[in-house]
């Protein structure tokens, strides 16, 4: 069994959606500066909320596209098995341990991807990818589409 995974970008950065340079030169929540991963949502919906919160109305209204990943069941842990969440992992800004979790997750090499919760509503995962695990060659990943936005999430 398998799920299917959402990463929205810039349209102009679609050709490297998979390749974790942002959160590599900017970090991000779930990891510092200098760890790559790609950052993915549950749906095409949630990811939009994760963009829509993190910039205004203008450069959301700018060219962005989404790709899908097809993900395995046997290639994701949850966060749970993983380490225990502090109580301000949904603090903006992110709290220094959440990014410790996703750094130390990543060099452990023990899994391809990590389910996480979201932190912009009470329920909802998202999927962070270790893109330098041996298995992240068996995620299928999409070709980027062009993301179309009803004005009124903007307004």
């Amino acid at each position: 069994m398998s799920i299917k995974a959402f990463r929205i970008g810039r349209t102009e950065y679609a050709p490297s959606f998979f390749d974790g340079e942002g959160p590599f030169k900017y970090g991000g929540r779930w990891n510092s500066q200098g760890t790559r991963m790609v950052y993915t949502s549950e749906s095409l919906a949630l990811a939009t909320l994760e963009i829509v919160v993190h910039f205004d109305a203008e450069q959301v209204r700018n060219s962005y596209s989404y790709a899908a990943v097809t993900i395995g069941q046997e290639y994701i842990l949850p966060v749970e098995t993983f380490t225990e969440l502090p109580g301000t992992w949904r603090d903006a800004p992110a709290p220094l341990q959440v990014q410790e979790i996703g750094d130390r997750w990543v060099r452990s090499g023990v899994s391809a991807v990590l389910k996480v919760p979201t932190a912009v509503l009470p329920e909802g995962y998202n999927y962070l990818i270790n893109i330098e695990h041996p298995d992240f060659s068996k995620l299928e990943c999409g070709v980027p589409k062009l993301l179309s936005l009803d004005e009124r999430l903007l307004n």
